[in-house]
């Protein structure tokens, strides 16, 4: 059986900029971070962006996102920032508490 760490996948890595980025920066400021906003605002944010997918193994994916995380920084700070305000203004769950 092969060792899950060296597994080939495929991965968008935009894609997980986002998300890294995203749950932090939602839980720094005064807004709901549940899974319905969480997403909505990841939503958001990679409508701005064009995939880029890579292939890679588990163990070496968070170097890959590490090498990518320095071209798209301020592009995506930027895009998660007014994500989080239109999510914000206006949650599409119903339950805005903090976490929930």
């Amino acid at each position: 059986m092969e060792n899950d760490k060296n597994k080939i996948i495929l991965v968008n890595i935009v894609e997980a900029l986002v998300k890294l980025k995203a749950k932090g920066l939602m839980k720094s400021i005064e807004m709901c971070w549940c899974d319905k906003c969480f997403m909505d605002v990841c939503a958001i944010t990679l409508n701005k962006f064009n995939p880029k997918y890579v292939t890679t193994t588990r163990g070496e994916l968070l170097a890959k996102i590490s090498t990518y995380d320095h071209n798209y920084q301020s592009e995506m700070m930027v895009e998660i920032l007014k994500a989080m305000l239109i999510v914000k203004k206006s949650p599409r769950h119903g339950n805005t508490a903090a976490g929930s």
